[in-house]
C-alpha cells in the first residue's frame, strides 16, 4: 500500500482513504494482515486444518460404508429373489418374441422370393414390350417419314394439275369464245339463208308473174289479130247501100258543108274525146296502179309481221342473254367476292406467317429441341399417361406473368420451382417418383396439392405503394382445378413483393417494422434475412421459358395459318372456274351484242322503213282513190258535154242531110253513117281497149321487171354476205378444231394427272392406313406397356413394403436384442433408422435392403408346424395367437413392478465391500 509504519510523519495520497472504504471485509482483512505482518503463518494453519478435517471425514466414512454394506446384503438378498422370478417370465417372453419374429421373417421371406419372382418376370416381360414400343416407334417414324414424302409428291401433283387446269380453262374459255362465235356466224348465214330462201321463192313467184304477163301480152296481141280478122269478115257479110256517084258526090258535098258548118263543134268534140280518152287512160293506169299498191301493202305488211315476229324472238334471246348475264354477273360477283375474301385472308395468313416465322426466327427457337428437354418432354407426357388426372404438368406450363416485363421477378420468386410437376396427391408423387427411378431419368421436383401447406397471404401487403405481391401478378392458364393451381401459386409465392425499382424494394424490405421478401423486375432479390441476391444473366436463361411457351403458342398458330393457308389454295382453284364464267359472259355479251345490232337494226331502219313504206303506199292509195273519184266525176261530166255536142251535131247533120235522105230512102244521115261507120267504131272501140290494156301490162311489166331487178340486186348482195360468213365460219371452225385439239389434249393430261393423283392418292392411303394401324399398334404396345408398368410398380411397392417390414423386425430384433441365429452376416450390419412402410425409395434405404438381403437366418429352431404353414389366413390367424400370448406377458410384466435384475453382481459388490471396509 505504499504505507510505512514506523514513520513519524506519513503522506496520504489523494483518495486512499475513499478506496479503503469501498473494500470488503476480507479485502480489509487482507490488508490488516499485511499492516500487522501474520500473513507468513496462514499457509502452516490451512495445511494442519485440512489434516484434521480429513482424518474425521475418514472416520466417519468408514463407519457409515461398514453400516451400509450391511443394510445393502440384506436388501440385496431380497431383490435376488424378485429378480429371478422376473427373469424366468422375460425369457419365457423374449422366447416367445423370437419365435414371432422368426415365423414373421420365415414367412416375409417367401413373401419376397415369391414377389421377386413376380417382379423379375414382369420387369422381363415390360422391357420385350418396351423393345417391342421402341421399334414400333421407329417403324411409326419411318412410316410417317414415308408418308410425308408421298404427301410433299401428292401436293406437288395437285399443284401441277392446278396449274393444268387453269391452262385448260384458258383453252377452254378460248375454245367457248371460238364455239360462241363460229355459232354466231352460222346462225346469221342460216338467218341469211332463211331469207335468201325466202326472196328466191319470191323472185320465182315474181318472175312467174312476169312470165305470166308477158304471155297475157301475146294472148293479148292474139285475141286483137283475131278480133279484126272476125271484123272484116263481118263486115264483108253485112248490108250494104249502094249509092251512085253523084250522090256520093252530093254526101260528100253535103258532109263538108255539115263540118263547115259545126267545125267548131267537132273541134270541140273531138277536144274533149281526146279528154275523155286520156283522162280514161289515165283512169285505167291509176287502177292498176292501186291494185298493185295494194299488192305491195299486202307484201310490205306481209313482210312487217316477219320482221316483227323475228324482233319478238330477237328481244326474247336478248332477255335470255341478259338473264343469263345477270346470273353470271352474280355468279361472278359472288366468286370474285369469295376470291378476293381469300385472296386478302392469304396476304394477312402470309403477313401474319411471316410475323410468326420471323418471331420464331429472332427467338432461335424454331430449330430442334435439345435432347434432355426432349428427354423431360417425354417423360411429362409418360407421366400424364400414366395417371392422366392427376398429373397437372410443370408449373411453369400452369401460370404465366400477367406481363413480359414481370417475367425476370416472376423467375426468381419460383427459384428451383419453376419446372416442379404440380400433382394431386402426395400418393402420385410417390409412384411418379418410383417410376422416374425405373426408367432412371433425372430427379425432378413435385408438388403434390394435398401435402402443401399454404400460409395465408397478409392482405395488408396490398396496400404497399410502388408494390404489388407476386400472387396477383402470375396468372394461372389453366381453367380446370384453377382454384387448386392457384394453391400451388400461393404456396411457392407467399408474401413476396414486386417493386419496379431497387430503391423501392430496399425500403420496404429493410425499412418497414416486418421485413418483407421482395424482388425487383431485374430478379434482384432482398431477402428477410437481409442477404440480397442478383443474377441476372442466369435469370434471363431460366426465364426463357415463358418464352418458350410463346413459341410453342407461336408454333401452334404457325401450324393453324398453313393449314387455313392450305384450304385457301383449295378454295383459290375456283379462279378456273371464275374465267370460265368469264368466258362464258363474255360469249353471252358477244351474243347480246349482235343480237341488240340485228334487233336495232330491225327496230330503227326495217321495221320503220317498212312501215313508212307503207303508209306511203296507203297514202298513195288513198289519193289514187280520190283522184280516181275526181277523174271518173270528170268524165262523166266531158260524157255529157261530149253528148250534148254530138246532140247540136246531129241537128246539123239532119238540117243538111234532110232532102238527101229523103233521096236515098233512110230517116237520117246517122242511119247510114251508123249502118256503115257502126263496125268502124266499134273497132276503134277494141282498138283502144286494145291499146290501153296493152299499155297497162307493159307498164305492169316494166315495174315488176324493175321490182325483179331489185329483189336479184338483193339477193346477189345476200348470197355475197353469205359467203363472206362462211369464209368466217371456216376460219372459226378452223380455229375452234384448233383450240378443241388442245382442250382435248389438255383434258387428256388433265385425267392422266387426275389417274396419276388417284393412284398416288390410294398410296397415300394405303400408307396412311398402315400408318394408322401400327399407331394404333403402338398405342395399344404403350397402353400394355403402361400396364405393365403399373403392375411392376405395385410389385415394387409390396416387394419395398415386404422389405421395409423385414428391416423392421430385424430392426426390432436387434433393439431388443432377440438371440437370433445367422448363417452370415450379423444383426450389427442393421442401420437403426426407423423406417416407414409408406416411405420412399432412396439409394440410401437401397443401400440398407441389399445389405440386409445377404443376411441368411437359420430357421432350425422354428417348429415344423409354423414353417409348412401356406395360406395367408392360417399365417395370419397363428400369429394372432402368438401375439395375444406375447401380450398377455407383457400386461403381466407391465403390472409387477420390475425389480432389480443387477441383483446377483450388486451382491458380489456388497460383499466384496463389507470385506474392504472389515479389512
Amino acid at each position: 500500500m505504499g504505507i510505512v509504519a514506523k514513520a513519524q510523519n506519513c503522506l496520504v495520497f489523494q483518495g486512499a482513504v475513499e478506496a479503503i472504504a469501498l473494500k470488503d471485509p476480507k479485502e480489509r482483512t487482507k490488508m490488516l494482515e499485511c499492516i500487522c505482518q501474520s500473513k507468513q503463518y496462514a499457509v502452516e494453519y490451512k495445511t494442519k486444518k485440512e489434516a484434521l478435517l480429513k482424518a474425521k471425514e475418514d472416520t466417519q466414512f468408514h463407519f457409515n460404508k461398514k453400516k451400509s454394506a450391511s443394510v445393502e446384503r440384506k436388501q440385496v438378498s431380497l431383490e435376488k429373489v424378485e429378480a429371478q422370478k422376473y427373469q424366468a417370465m422375460v425369457d419365457d417372453l423374449n422366447l416367445k418374441r423370437l419365435e414371432l419374429s422368426l415365423v414373421e421373417l420365415y414367412h416375409n421371406e417367401k413373401g419376397i422370393s415369391a414377389i421377386s419372382d413376380t417382379h423379375r418376370g414382369k420387369k422381363q416381360f415390360a422391357a420385350q414390350k418396351n423393345s417391342e414400343l421402341v421399334n414400333a416407334e421407329q417403324s411409326v417414324k419411318a412410316q410417317k417419314k414415308e408418308h410425308g414424302h408421298l404427301t410433299r409428291e401428292q401436293q406437288h401433283m395437285e399443284k401441277e394439275i392446278r396449274g393444268q387446269e387453269h391452262i385448260l380453262a384458258q383453252s377452254s374459255s378460248q375454245y367457248i369464245k371460238a364455239k360462241v362465235n363460229t355459232s354466231h356466224h352460222t346462225k346469221k348465214a342460216a338467218e341469211i339463208r332463211d331469207a335468201v330462201k325466202k326472196n328466191g321463192k319470191m323472185l320465182a313467184v315474181k318472175e312467174q308473174e312476169l312470165a305470166e304477163g308477158r304471155q297475157e301480152i301475146a294472148e293479148l296481141e292474139r285475141t286483137w289479130k283475131r278480133y279484126e280478122k272476125q271484123t272484116q269478115e263481118g263486115v264483108a257479110r253485112g248490108r250494104d247501100i249502094d249509092l251512085d256517084e253523084a250522090q256520093l258526090h252530093q254526101y260528100k258535098e253535103l258532109k263538108e258543108l255539115a263540118q263547115t258548118q259545126g267545125a267548131v263543134l267537132c273541134q270541140q268534140a273531138e277536144k274533149l274525146n281526146w279528154e275523155v280518152r286520156a283522162d280514161t287512160e289515165k283512169a285505167a293506169f291509176d287502177q292498176r296502179r292501186m291494185k298493185e299498191i295494194e299488192v305491195a301493202i299486202r307484201n310490205s305488211r306481209t313482210h312487217l309481221e316477219e320482221f316483227m315476229s323475228r324482233a319478238e324472238k330477237l328481244e326474247e334471246y336478248t332477255q335470255k342473254c341478259k338473264d343469263s348475264l345477270e346470273d353470271f354477273r352474280q355468279r361472278e360477283e359472288s366468286l370474285s367476292a369469295e376470291l378476293e375474301h381469300v385472296g386478302q385472308r392469304s396476304k394477312e395468313v402470309n403477313q401474319e406467317l411471316d410475323q410468326v416465322m420471323e418471331e420464331l426466327r429472332n427467338a432461335r427457337l424454331d430449330s430442334h429441341e435439345s435432347k434432355w428437354q426432349q428427354q423431360r418432354r417425354e417423360l411429362l407426357e409418360k407421366l400424364r399417361r400414366l395417371c392422366p388426372e392427376t398429373v397437372f404438368g410443370r408449373l411453369s406450363d400452369l401460370c404465366s406473368p400477367v406481363h413480359k416485363k414481370y417475367q425476370l421477378a416472376v423467375t426468381k420468386v419460383f427459384g428451383r420451382n419453376m419446372s416442379a410437376i404440380v400433382v394431386a396427391s402426395e400418393k402420385v408423387a410417390r409412384d411418379c417418383i418410383s417410376f422416374i427411378k425405373e426408367e432412371r431419368a433425372e430427379p425432378e421436383t413435385f408438388l403434390p396439392i394435398d401435402y402443401l401447406v399454404v400460409n395465408p397471404l397478409n392482405e395488408r401487403l396490398r396496400q404497399i405503394p410502388g408494390a404489388k405481391m407476386v400472387v396477383d401478378v402470375v396468372q394461372v392458364n389453366a381453367a380446370a382445378g384453377a382454384a387448386q393451381l392457384g394453391k400451388v401459386v400461393q404456396y411457392v409465392c407467399g408474401n413476396a413483393l414486386v417493386c419496379e425499382t431497387m430503391k423501392d424494394a430496399r425500403n420496404v424490405a429493410f425499412d418497414r417494422q416486418e421485413r418483407v421478401r421482395t424482388v425487383t423486375l431485374d430478379g434482384t432479390m432482398f431477402k428477410t434475412s437481409g442477404v440480397i441476391s442478383g443474377g441476372s444473366s442466369y435469370l434471363r436463361t431460366k426465364a426463357r421459358c415463358w418464352d418458350e411457351k410463346d413459341m410453342i403458342r407461336l408454333k401452334e398458330r404457325r401450324h393453324e395459318l398453313i393449314s387455313e393457308l392450305r384450304d385457301l389454295m383449295r378454295l383459290k382453284r375456283k379462279e378456273s372456274d371464275l374465267k370460265q364464267i368469264l368466258a362464258q359472259a363474255q360469249g353471252a355479251q358477244t351474243r347480246l351484242k349482235y343480237t341488240k345490232t340485228d334487233l336495232e337494226s330491225l327496230q330503227n331502219k326495217t321495221i320503220p322503213k317498212c312501215q313508212a313504206e307503207i303508209s306511203r303506199l296507203e297514202s298513195e292509195l288513198s289519193n289514187l282513190k280520190c283522184q280516181i273519184q275526181m277523174q271518173q266525176e270528170n268524165l262523166e261530166a266531158k260524157n255529157a258535154e261530149m253528148k250534148r255536142i254530138r246532140q247540136q251535131m246531129d241537128q246539123i247533120d239532119d238540117m243538111v242531110f234532110a232532102d238527101f235522105c229523103a233521096k236515098i230512102g233512110v230517116e237520117s244521115i246517122r242511119e247510114y253513117e251508123q249502118e256503115h261507120l257502126k263496125q268502124q267504131a266499134e273497132l276503134d272501140n277494141k282498138r283502144l281497149e286494145f291499146e290501153s290494156q296493152r299499155a297497162r301490162l307493159n307498164a305492169q311489166l316494166e315495174y315488176e321487171e324493175d321490182q325483179l331487178a331489185q329483189e336479184r340486186k338483193k339477193l346477189c348482195k345476200m348470197q355475197d354476205t353469205i359467203s363472206k360468213e362462211e369464209q368466217a365460219i371456216v376460219i372459226s371452225k378452223e380455229d375452234e378444231k384448233k383450240l378443241l385439239k388442245a382442250v382435248e389434249e389438255g383434258q387428256n393430261k388433265l385425267l392422266e394427272m387426275k389417274n396419276q393423283l388417284l393412284l398416288k392418292n390410294s398410296q397415300v392411303a394405303s400408307v396412311k392406313a398402315e400408318l394408322n394401324q401400327k399407331t394404333q399398334k403402338l398405342q395399344e404396345i404403350n397402353k400394355e406397356l403402361t400396364k405393365l408398368q403399373r403392375e411392376v410398380m405395385c410389385a415394387e411397392t409390396a416387394l419395398e413394403q415386404k422389405r421395409m417390414a423385414r428391416h423392421n423386425m430385424l430392426l426390432a430384433c436387434k433393439i431388443h436384442d432377440l438371440p437370433i441365429t445367422l448363417l452370415s452376416g450379423s444383426l450389427n450390419e442393421i442401420s437403426e433408422v426407423q423406417l416407414a412402410t409408406d416411405s420412399a425409395s432412396t439409394s440410401a434405404t437401397m443401400d440398407i435392403y441389399e445389405r440386409e438381403a445377404l443376411l441368411v437366418i437359420d430357421y432350425s429352431e422354428l417348429k415344423e408346424e409354423l414353417m409348412s404353414l401356406h395360406n395367408e389366413k392360417d399365417i395370419e390367424t397363428q400369429m394372432e395367437k402368438m401375439k395375444e400370448s406375447i401380450s398377455s406377458l407383457e400386461e403381466m410384466l407391465h403390472r409387477t413392478t420390475p425389480p432389480n435384475l443387477k441383483a446377483l453382481e450388486k451382491m458380489r459388490e456388497v460383499k466384496d465391500k463389507l470385506q474392504e471396509v472389515s479389512d
